[in-house]
């Protein structure tokens, strides 16, 4: 009960955090500096989910990654909907049911964001129909995360250069979850698949 209670009350201390980012937001002029605050609370957003999640949930030490992710990637397609494409952008969502404890589920979720944003952002200039697809499988003792898109390839992109905060979050994280990253890109769109191979789960 007392654990379930901390995560509700870092829930909305998260939450509150969000709120004062917004009401600053308020203020900016700045287009860059605009960016960078929706950024930053859609991050806060990929941890407050969890932390929500665990509280809702009997078990409190992990968490089902596929609902996990799958709300979360909803989440942010809400978010870009009206600013990235008149069409809706299509999501595909097939991950194990795998109950993931904590430190492994928080910084897949922001890698998951991150990689999700990018491809908003970035991906389906012209795209008359987008979609990404996000796919995490346990293959052994190694998780396979893969998102792909249908945009216009990497070197279209405006972040090719790599060197967004977004791009060296997703390296960071990788370190931690000691993961190889591979990517391909072309004209007809993106994959990018980690192969992580420190995690741990909970009660599987």
């Amino acid at each position: 009960v007392m654990m379930s209670e901390i995560h509700h009350r870092v829930k909305n201390n998260l939450q509150m955090v969000s709120s004062i980012l917004d009401l600053q937001a308020r203020d900016l002029t700045d287009e860059k500096s605009m960016r960078v605050i929706e950024d930053s609370l859609s991050r806060i957003n990929a941890i407050s989910l969890i932390h929500q999640r665990l509280y809702q949930s009997e078990n409190i030490r992990g968490i089902k990654i596929n609902t996990y992710l799958q709300e979360l990637a909803h989440d942010i397609l809400k978010n870009f909907s009206s600013s990235v494409t008149t069409t809706p952008i299509q999501l595909t969502c097939k991950v194990d049911e795998l109950n993931m404890d904590l430190e492994s589920a928080i910084p897949i979720g922001l890698t998951t964001a991150e990689l999700i944003t990018n491809a908003c952002k970035y991906a389906f200039t012209g795209i008359e129909k987008p979609e990404i697809n996000i796919t995490l499988n346990k293959q052994n003792d190694t998780l396979i995360l893969k998102v792909i898109d249908n945009g216009v390839g990497k070197q279209a992109a405006v972040n090719e250069s790599g060197t967004s905060f977004g791009t060296k979050l997703i390296k960071s994280l990788s370190r931690k979850l000691r993961a190889e990253i591979i990517e391909n890109s072309s004209s007809t769109g993106t994959s990018i698949q980690l192969k992580i191979t420190n995690f741990k789960l909970y009660g599987n």
